[in-house]
């Protein structure tokens, strides 16, 4: 069996739960860690350890397949904002936003697994290179890691985009001299402590702005760089990595920093071609106008619990949608049903540990 990545979005910060979105991993390491938080002075001979403050870290690198990546940017950056861009496809747009939601993440290879609950991450990392494909890799903390059953894989039907249609874009203009690109997404967490908790954190939250670094390596570069490293130049920077088609549209991953401005360009001579590194970070013009948006067009609906919709309980069921006849079932049986045999009932979507179910079909309440 092949290495994976799991994780399920928790219903409360801690609840854990077997994975349902699953993605190949390229390495992992799901971990537990103690640290000393109290001492006892032995003078000039050392110290000991009266207590430990424990937490799980969480380490990965995966095929950035389009699909389970959202919740990869869920954990980091909180809830897209999303749009149906053609049947059966959807826009989902990732901005550091606040209510970040925790994830159970598990690692496994087909004999053992071990799982990190209550993880939110703190950095997601995208990377691309001539003749790869694109990965993620990702850091984050949470509550506890244990071991946990092996699961079984059922990975996305859309690959991870490879480097083959990739364009770089420096503000606004593809540039083709580039061999390999990375992003790095920073949004640091500091752990919580409570009373009670037996040295863990009560809960992983939110502890400052995120940051965006990008790095570029150029061959042949030509003068412009260094001008713009400086002179301080303001530009912009994106990655863009369709997929195949889907319906009226492809699969894409695109990560776009509005705002960048150069921190360092060292050339490199070698044997080969002559290589430029650059790096530059990327930056909010306003709590508004934010450094860095990621943006996933893929055939996964949401993300986030959608609003509550009116529907009539004809025992309909999309996807998921047990809640939705589990609740007509209810509304039957208490005789509300009208004469043509429709329960009229205000039904929203069910949550379960297989995605967001939509529940049954039908007009307005």
């Amino acid at each position: 069996m092949r290495g994976y990545v799991g994780l399920t979005r928790e219903a409360k910060y801690g609840a854990g739960g077997a994975p349902t979105h699953f993605l190949p991993v390229l390495e992992t390491s799901p971990s537990e860690q103690a640290a000393p938080a109290e001492f006892i002075p032995w003078g000039t001979g050392g110290r000991a350890p009266l207590s430990f403050f424990r937490r799980a870290d969480v380490r990965f690198a995966v095929e950035a397949q389009p699909d389970p990546l959202g919740h990869l940017l869920t954990a980091l950056l909180g809830p897209p904002v999303t749009t149906q861009v053609a049947s059966g496809v959807w826009r989902h747009v990732f901005e550091p936003r606040p209510g970040r939601p925790s994830y159970a993440i598990e690692a496994g290879d087909g004999i053992v697994a071990n799982r990190a609950d209550g993880v939110r991450l703190s950095t997601l990392e995208f990377s691309l290179r001539a003749g790869g494909l694109l990965a993620v890799g990702g850091e984050g903390a949470g509550r506890q890691a244990l071991p946990a059953a092996t699961a079984t894989t059922s990975y996305a039907g859309e690959g991870a985009p490879t480097w083959r249609n990739a364009t770089v874009l420096v503000s606004g203009t593809a540039d083709p001299s580039v061999v390999e690109t990375a992003v790095r997404i920073t949004a640091p967490l500091r752990p919580v402590a409570a009373v009670g908790r037996t040295g863990r954190p009560a809960e992983m939250l939110p502890a400052g702005a995120a940051r965006t670094e990008v790095r570029m390596v150029i061959q042949q570069p030509t003068s412009a760089w260094l001008s713009y490293l400086r002179n301080g130049t303001e530009l912009s920077w994106e990655l863009r990595v369709p997929g195949t088609l889907v319906g009226a549209s492809s699969y894409q991953v695109t990560v776009r920093c509005p705002r960048l401005r150069l921190t360092a360009a060292p050339f490199q001579v070698t044997r080969a071609l002559p290589m430029l590194t650059v790096q530059g970070e990327a930056y909010a013009a306003s709590d508004a106008l934010r450094g860095v948006r990621v943006t996933l067009v893929n055939v996964t609906a949401f993300y986030e619990p959608p609003p509550l919709r009116s529907y009539a309980a004809t025992g309909g069921v999309a996807a998921g949608g047990v809640a939705g006849v589990i609740f007509a079932a209810i509304v039957r049986a208490a005789g509300g049903a009208t004469a043509a045999g429709v329960a009229t009932v205000k039904l929203g979507y069910g949550y379960g540990y297989d995605g967001y179910g939509q529940g049954g079909y039908g007009g307005d309440v």
